[in-house]
């Protein structure tokens, strides 16, 4: 049972005085390109005060008091925090991921606090939750499945959680609440033409406005990469790689590099949840690194192996303003940026081998 944080609470409540405007957000403590995203927003409104909610895998809530360079925090449950929300005036809502909350009683919560204020709800489509329990469109099998038709019947019931399934029967059930949910919703604003075709497909009675927004990006500085035909090539992977963002793959590969000389050479930066034995693993990495990085270590194209639905992806952009190859599979939204750049690959299939092969094509 968490502690009821008083102090911090009258806190909260004592900075209603500001005249600044106040907005609410929700986010998740996952980390990866939505944290940043988040992030980059707080820091773009820093002239007005945030309450920004962030759920935890633990089922507990965070609620953070944001004005300026203040801030100060209170680890909550549910109930407490529908309960302090209800006492702070609120000028927007702005839901930046709502990925592992408990979307029927944050519909209500949002439902009651736009009555009660009279405020703007705007949602940030930033995965695929609304579809699918499984955000980022993988089925049982842990394959993309691209979400919709007849196979979502059986496989909602193996990918739902103990939660979910309590709550929503069936992935109609799941995909009702979500209409619920953005009937009350004003703005839906995306990042990609893909986002916006996913909406406008499954949830075509939302009456609201679809925004194509323009992603925030660091800027980059353009790399010069050697250029030469014999190889070794060295190929680049960049990021934390879990399952959705290719981790079978690149087992294949490691398995691939362990019996034949394929004359390339696999880099990554950022790490894996399995090990990776026949990769050069240089660890943690930021951005602005990447270009030392990738002249240091004679980098001649970047792979993305993600096999979910991005809705953005950061990491290819930042490499697209670097003006460095990238390759990545025919998923996403990612693949149609990469698709129109005059120095991207997609590749064909989802395949270990596949990948070797289209990579050292493009390189030869």
């Amino acid at each position: 049972m968490l502690k009821f944080p008083l102090l911090k609470i009258l806190k909260i409540l004592k900075s209603e005085k500001t005249r600044s405007k106040t907005y609410l957000r929700f986010d998740h403590t996952w980390g990866g390109g939505s944290e940043t995203v988040a992030e980059r927003w707080i820091n773009s409104n820093s002239e007005h005060r945030i309450i920004q909610v962030r759920n935890s895998n633990d089922s507990s809530y965070t609620i953070e008091n944001i004005k300026g360079t203040e801030r100060y925090i209170i680890k909550c449950e549910i109930a407490l925090l529908e309960w302090i929300l209800k006492f702070i005036r609120i000028d927007e809502i702005v839901v930046g991921q709502f990925a592992n909350y408990n979307i029927g009683r944050m519909t209500d919560l949002i439902s009651q606090i736009k009555q009660k204020r009279r405020c703007k709800v705007i949602y940030y489509l930033q995965d695929f939750y609304s579809l699918c329990p499984t955000y980022s469109l993988l089925n049982y099998k842990n394959e993309y499945c691209g979400g919709g038709g007849d196979q979502c019947f059986d496989c909602y019931p193996k990918v739902a959680s103990n939660e979910e399934l309590n709550d929503f029967k069936t992935i109609d059930d799941w995909r009702e609440q979500w209409r619920l949910l953005f009937n009350i919703v004003d703005e839906i604003r995306v990042f990609s033409n893909y986002s916006e075709s996913f909406l406008r497909k499954f949830f075509i009675d939302y009456k609201g406005d679809i925004i194509q927004e323009k992603m925030q990006v660091e800027a980059l500085e353009e790399v010069t990469l050697r250029t030469h035909t014999h190889g070794p090539y060295n190929v680049a992977v960049i990021g934390f790689i879990s399952v959705p963002k290719g981790l079978e793959v690149l087992s294949g590969i490691d398995k691939i590099l362990g019996t034949e000389d394929t004359r390339l050479v696999f880099h990554i930066y950022g790490g894996s949840t399995e090990p990776l034995g026949n990769f050069i693993n240089h660890g943690r990495y930021t951005a602005r690194d990447l270009a030392e990085y990738f002249i240091r270590d004679s980098i001649d194209i970047v792979l993305i192996p993600s096999i979910c639905a991005e809705t953005f992806c950061l990491a290819a952009e930042e490499i697209m303003q670097m003006n460095v190859p990238v390759s990545c599979f025919n998923v996403g939204a990612h693949a149609e940026r990469i698709n129109n750049y005059k120095k991207g690959l997609v590749i064909r299939t989802i395949d270990p081998q596949v990948t070797c092969d289209e990579i050292l094509n493009y390189l030869k």
